[in-house]
């Protein structure tokens, strides 16, 4: 069986645990432990610039030299902080309440910039009124310099403790990154002093925060989704056009619709990913079977930890 003695030398406790093979010390495991190397979630390096596990290079490269044309939504995000819950939102305000069952839908309907690309969307963006493209990222923002007028920008931002949490789960269930077995205390070593693919957190809220007050610039924090889904869903309708944001306004039923179609619980029904047939190798490593991405609804993370 185990045995516990505790002896006291100085007034300082040593804690020593007997097991069938010996004697462990708590405090040299702790030595041992300091004198480990730190474990990082497992990230790639394109072009000497760490990128994350799940992208694919050429994908990339395409993402970073894409310029957005007239007609385009491009949102922006750092991971885990409502990125689908938003293009989610997005999408139904600009097919007019046009309902979205399967992430198939979702994603023929929009594009990720680095995971996905947009080479099969190519239209005509020289019209006045050329179809749109719902188009999502999580590469750096742009400074406001680079903007193009005729494009709509959307930011969502997260507070960093929750994001934190989100993203733990997410790197920790996902065999890419190799870190299964990583401890949330390893991740928040790595979220907040390590690039592991995504850049730093805060750069890239203060490069989004800086846009704010741009004209053709929706800055929108998730915690105000949460707070009033139905306030933000007529700010973005108003933004993105005023035909739409009038017609939410004068149609309660559609409006009601689009805020019932949006909660978790019909959310969790969409956002699962079928990864079988996928062309991007790095995908085929995920979980097997699905993922759900709206497990969970939209609830904070911090009391967890």
């Amino acid at each position: 069986g185990e045995k516990r003695r505790v002896s006291s030398h100085n007034s300082r406790s040593r804690i020593s645990v007997r097991f069938s093979k010996g004697v462990v010390s708590v405090r040299a495991k702790a030595q041992m432990k300091e004198r480990m190397p730190p474990r990082y979630p497992f990230y790639q390096v394109i072009d000497g610039v760490r990128r994350s596990a799940v992208v694919q290079p050429d994908i990339l490269r395409k993402a970073l030299e894409f310029v957005p044309t007239r007609g385009d939504v491009l949102q922006m995000s750092y991971p885990k902080c409502g990125t689908h819950w938003m293009q989610y939102l997005t999408l139904l305000v600009l097919d007019e309440g046009l309902p979205i069952k399967t992430y198939q839908e979702f994603a023929t309907r929009s594009r990720s910039l680095e995971y996905t690309g947009v080479n099969d969307w190519d239209r005509d963006s020289s019209k006045e009124h050329p179809p749109y493209r719902a188009l999502m990222t999580h590469l750096h923002p742009p400074p406001k310099e680079h903007l193009n007028e005729n494009v709509k920008y959307v930011y969502v931002a997260r507070n960093p403790w929750d994001c934190c949490v989100s993203f733990y789960h997410h790197v920790s269930n996902l065999s890419p990154f190799k870190f299964q077995d990583g401890t949330f205390d390893e991740f928040v070593d790595a979220f907040v002093g390590c690039d592991f693919g995504y850049g730093d957190y805060f750069d890239h809220l203060l490069a989004g925060y800086a846009l704010k007050d741009e004209p053709n610039v929706l800055f929108v924090t998730y915690e105000q989704m949460k707070r009033d889904t139905r306030g933000v869903l007529l700010r973005l309708a108003y933004f993105l056009n005023e035909k739409y944001g009038r017609t939410l306004e004068n149609d309660e039923g559609l409006l009601l619709k689009l805020l019932e179609w949006s909660t978790p619980e019909h959310m969790r029904k969409v956002f699962v990913l079928h990864l079988e047939g996928t062309e991007n190798p790095a995908m085929k490593g995920l979980l097997k079977g699905r993922t759900i991405y709206a497990k969970n609804g939209y609830q904070g993370n911090q009391s967890r930890y």
